[in-house]
């Protein structure tokens, strides 16, 4: 049998950075982000983390391995054309590229994963890794 958890928002600060510290992730994104991780999750549990951005912040075209479910909870979060007010949800499926910018007052969200999952590729990587071609300055594996 499972154990109910009680996990209040005021026993957990914000901090600076995003991505749980992930080098990967631009030095800009991490600086201008603090996030803060409800759950980590596992292989088997689901991850909840909270983001703030600041206002005008550009997050750069990336992916990740898990999917992942984006609430907005205040502010707006800019896709191209569309602009993702509170309440909007938004589903990304698992290794898609994508990228955004926050809005004028910034973003707070909520970000829902099925999985632990802190991975970031960048569009180099993955558009390296969707051609099949090492990147730049790999050997191929033969």
């Amino acid at each position: 049998m499972g154990k109910i958890r009680f996990i209040g928002a005021a026993d957990i600060p914000f901090r600076r950075g995003s991505s749980a510290g992930n080098p990967d992730v631009p030095l800009e994104e991490r600086v201008n982000t603090e996030t803060r991780y409800f759950t980590t999750g596992s292989e088997s549990e689901g991850q909840l983390m909270e983001a703030r951005f600041l206002p005008g912040l550009v997050i750069s075209s990336h992916a990740h391995h898990a999917p992942e479910v984006v609430y907005i909870v205040e502010g707006e979060l800019h896709f191209g054309n569309r602009v993702c007010g509170p309440g909007s949800v938004i589903e990304v499926p698992a290794d898609t590229l994508y990228g955004f910018r926050a809005g004028s007052d910034g973003v707070r969200f909520l970000n829902f994963r099925p999985r632990n999952d802190n991975s970031y590729v960048s569009k180099e990587a993955f558009m390296t890794a969707r051609r099949g071609t090492p990147p730049v300055g790999k050997a191929s594996a033969e």
